[in-house]
């Protein structure tokens, strides 16, 4: 199997900034309009993405949006922004499907981690380009841990094809002994 490996340095971001921005997010995506009609801004109503099950970013919800060809298909399995919060999404137009998943989790006000993880199939002819998985993974609290951490606190991970796989790790402190 063809493989390639980077690790990268990445300074950390003050981290009550990253909270505060992650805190933002979170009250934006609670606070959008969008109800079974679809999104309501005022008198204007964007019908492609609507809410057609449960309460907006409560457990069990589900959202469906068509344009175009493309159908996404959104769940909400678990809302929690104090803890674990997990969203899955499925997108399929013309033979090619996307899968998505968000995994936050929060500890208190705080980052605690996010993991998304994803994979693609699409049609043939083309084998090479037919599947392809993804994760990558931020844990905050290893990232500003004052004792180092053992793992890499950011890590994506790519598989574009049945043999090849990509692999970048960050650091915040440039440690390259964690292999």
């Amino acid at each position: 199997m063809g493989r390639y490996r980077r690790v990268v340095e990445v300074a950390p971001l003050p981290r009550e900034l990253l909270d505060q921005v992650v805190r933002a997010l979170l009250d934006a995506a609670e606070e959008a309009p969008i109800t079974e009609n679809g999104f309501e801004f005022g008198d204007e109503v964007i019908n492609e993405v609507r809410l057609v099950e449960g309460r907006h970013l409560a457990a069990g919800a589900r959202y469906r949006g068509e344009e175009d060809g493309l159908i996404i298909e959104a769940h909400v399995p678990a809302w929690n922004r104090a803890g674990e919060s997990r969203i899955e999404v499925t997108g399929v137009s013309g033979g090619h499907t996307v899968n998505l998943r968000l995994d936050l989790h929060m500890s208190g006000r705080r980052l605690h981690s996010l993991r998304i993880t994803g994979d693609y199939q699409g049609p043939k002819p083309f084998r090479a380009l037919r599947r392809a998985r993804w994760e990558g993974e931020l844990r905050a609290k290893e990232w500003w841990s004052p004792s180092g951490s053992k793992t890499f606190p950011i890590s994506l991970r790519i598989e574009p094809g049945p043999s090849q796989c990509s692999q970048i790790l960050a650091s915040s402190n440039g440690s390259s002994s964690r292999h």
